[in-house]
């Protein structure tokens, strides 16, 4: 993204979010290998849209609830694997949405397909 699609991405996020859920989500951490993306190429402007957008259908359209987020450890690796059914990986949407609205302090899931 270009600087002008970043404060974009950014605006339209706030636009979306309530302004706890927009700063927590600008908390997450991404590793900026400077050029404004990670090593897998996640901008983080992105990842707070996309965020704003997921948290949008997490909390109002599929009214998700999760229990054992305590489980989910606060740095490092872990494998969270959702029993997945139907054309569309919502699932995984919801968990990503869930662990950096619902954990003490917001991460990001990076998705593995087989």
């Amino acid at each position: 993204m270009n600087e002008r699609q970043r404060k974009l991405a950014l605006s339209l996020a706030k636009a979306i979010m309530p302004a706890g859920d927009f700063e927590r989500a600008l908390a997450v951490e991404v590793r900026d290998t400077g050029f404004g993306f990670d090593e897998f190429g996640l901008e983080k402007e992105a990842a707070v849209l996309a965020f704003g957008i997921a948290r949008v259908l997490h909390k109002h359209y599929f009214r998700v609830q999760s229990y054992g987020i305590e489980n989910v450890p606060s740095t490092g690796r872990a494998l969270l694997i959702a029993n997945h059914s139907g054309t569309l990986p919502l699932d995984a949407v919801m968990i990503a949405a869930d662990i950096a609205a619902n954990m003490a302090k917001p991460r990001l899931m990076r998705a593995m397909v087989d």
